[in-house]
């Protein structure tokens, strides 16, 4: 009788192919696709400029939603919905200046975008950002996966323009 051995490297494969079938069921092939080309150091942004003045067509979002400027004292609302971030990475945004827009669907937080102005350091690409005193600088958008198809992001990005 021969006994199996799973050490640290069987278990790690293991989580791996759980985390890509995560990956795949939440955010579909391209999700899984670009998050392995951004590990091999794949990176990608979208510049938009838009005239602030210029009309902006409204975008109902297919449930019902509240926008408002996140507070500070409601951060663990805010990572109680996202976990992606630390306590200490969201305070340090309210302290340079940055805003939270969220949008709330029955009292729950369901999309998220941060608003930078002046100096941004831009994660991803490792890339400080001079943002100039007329422009601001959306980033870090997040729709919870059981808002997503809902018009929800859009109809955000329209409260905030």
């Amino acid at each position: 009788m021969q006994a199996s051995v799973q050490g640290p490297a069987h278990r790690s494969w293991r989580h791996l192919w759980r985390r890509a079938g995560e990956i795949w069921r939440d955010d579909g092939p391209a999700g899984l696709l670009f998050l392995v080309l951004a590990d091999l150091g794949y990176r990608r942004a979208l510049l938009l400029e838009r005239p602030i003045g210029d009309p902006i067509t409204p975008i109902n979002a297919r449930v019902p939603v509240e926008f408002a400027a996140l507070d500070p004292s409601e951060i663990g609302a805010y990572l109680q919905f996202y976990a992606g971030d630390t306590r200490e990475v969201i305070e340090a945004r309210f302290a340079r200046g940055d805003v939270c827009h969220v949008a709330r669907h029955e009292g729950r937080i369901v999309c998220t975008s941060w608003l930078a102005r002046g100096e941004h350091f831009i994660r991803f690409l490792r890339f400080r950002y001079e943002i100039p005193a007329d422009e601001g600088y959306l980033y870090d958008s997040y729709t919870s996966a059981d808002h997503r198809g809902q018009s929800i992001a859009p109809a955000l990005g329209v409260f905030v323009l």
